[in-house]
């Protein structure tokens, strides 16, 4: 039988993950010591808007962003970009809390119905998000065309990191509004939240730790000058960031090679 071949991560992706990890479970332990009255501090409601919580998630998305415009800068592949460009959105977005005031008025405006225990601002606030993650992902796409194959892997792993916290931040949340609203059962809207915010911090601590490894494992010098595709040969810009096992270019190769 083959055996399934899985990439090595880097350390760092690891200590990096281990870390964030360790913290989304703090935040989870002290949200479930809030609902217990064992914590008195509003600020570790996960549902709480600029909470401690949240507070952690912008922090994740300014780095996840600066990572992408960064390896931007460095490969001059336009996906790295639009990367860099959405969780900026994202960051400013959820700080800005824009999706829900404009869900508000979006819902006022278009008379949304309530379904299944779904209010209308609930729908105006998917309705607000997609007014610009829509455009961007057309962008998007005119930017994954124009990037090179290892900088185009890099954007379908993103996509896949993408489409599971959209799972958590959209799915959970409207299987949220709909079974509390069904079900009045002890303890299950705080267990909804630990699956609904914790599933998000838990996949945005994922997205971090590999966009802090794919920038650390970047070498800080090309070993040859960059090629015409706009890439430095032979160096990795997607994931699983590793090191490339090409040997170094020696003076006796270049004197070769004239």
């Amino acid at each position: 039988m083959r055996r399934l071949s899985i990439p090595s991560l880097p350390r760092i992706f690891w200590v990096v993950g281990a870390l964030l990890l360790a913290m989304d479970l703090g935040l989870m332990a002290l949200y479930l010591g809030w609902k217990l009255e064992w914590v008195h501090d509003v600020a570790f409601d996960l549902g709480h808007d600029r909470g401690a919580s949240e507070v952690v998630q912008y922090a994740k998305m300014l780095w996840i962003s600066m990572c992408g415009g960064w390896m931007a800068w460095r490969t001059r592949q336009p996906v790295f970009v639009a990367l860099s460009a959405l969780f900026l959105g994202l960051l400013i977005d959820d700080a800005g809390m824009i999706h829900e005031r404009l869900g508000v008025r979006l819902g006022e405006f278009f008379h949304f119905p309530e379904v299944a225990g779904l209010r209308p601002h609930d729908f105006g606030e998917i309705a607000s998000v997609a007014l610009w993650v829509g455009p961007l992902f057309l962008v998007g796409i005119a930017a994954y065309r124009r990037s090179n194959p290892a900088a185009q892997r890099t954007a379908w792993g993103a996509l896949g990191a993408l489409v599971a916290l959209a799972t958590f931040g959209v799915g959970a949340d409207v299987l949220h509004q709909v079974l509390t609203s069904m079900f009045d059962v002890n303890g299950l809207h705080s267990f909804l939240t630990v699956v609904e915010e914790g599933g998000e911090m838990v996949v945005m601590t994922g997205i971090a730790a590999c966009a802090i490894a794919l920038v650390a494992n970047y070498p800080e010098q090309p070993a040859l000058p960059v090629g015409g595709d706009g890439q430095d040969p032979g160096v990795p810009t997607s994931w699983p960031p590793s090191i490339t096992n090409r040997p170094p270019v020696t003076n006796d190769d270049a004197l070769e090679a004239r």
